[in-house]
């Protein structure tokens, strides 16, 4: 698990976790903020890349589906 270079909010990785689990999204609740939050987060690859020859081949809908898969069948 390195990274992707691509930013992903929780609202929306929320969501798609729901949307691939067709379940139904209910309204966020959104807290104030509190100090030492990090507000966004996105890992740099380049070193990766340059490196390791690192390119990311799986999107994160298809790793989330992937991950979502797993978890249902290890639950069996």
């Amino acid at each position: 698990n390195v990274a992707s270079g691509h930013e992903y909010s929780v609202n929306w990785l929320c969501n798609e976790i729901l949307s691939l689990m067709n379940k139904i999204a209910w309204p966020a609740i959104h807290e104030p903020k509190r100090p030492g939050d990090v507000r966004r987060h996105v890992a740099n690859v380049i070193k990766a890349k340059d490196k390791l020859g690192f390119v990311h081949r799986v999107s994160m809908p298809e790793g989330l589906q992937k991950t979502i898969n797993w978890y249902i069948k290890e639950q069996k």
